[in-house]
């Protein structure tokens, strides 16, 4: 599990950044997908676990996504997935937003390229 200051730090490291995020509560294929479709947009794939109300506690969904082969770097961190300080900090190349918890083809992600 990486950090976003580690992150930050190493960012001069990473050709092209993908950030996706989530809450990731009880993985299944259509997360997998997602972060397939998210790893082929670029080089490197960090994603934010986002802490609230989930079945298994935010240290326990980061593991499970780390073993995940398209995740380069995760990292847990409050508030909103799309927190401005986040983006702001590891200024990724793309930002990959899904809109609802039950697409498992990923037509319903949304890709931002360079817009923050």
């Amino acid at each position: 599990m990486a950090s976003i200051k580690y992150l930050a730090d190493n960012r001069h490291k990473m050709k092209r950044l993908v950030l996706a995020g989530g809450i990731f509560d009880v993985i299944h294929i259509g997360h997998i997908n997602y972060f397939k479709k998210a790893k082929s947009l670029g080089d490197t794939l960090a994603v934010h676990i986002t802490e609230g109300k989930s079945f298994f506690n935010a240290k326990k969904r980061a593991a499970a996504i780390s073993a995940i082969k398209f995740v380069d770097f995760v990292f847990i961190a409050p508030g909103d997935f799309c927190d401005k300080n986040i983006l702001k900090k590891l200024k990724p190349d793309i930002l990959m937003l899904n809109d609802g918890p039950d697409k498992f083809d990923c037509k319903g992600t949304v890709v931002f390229r360079k817009y923050f």
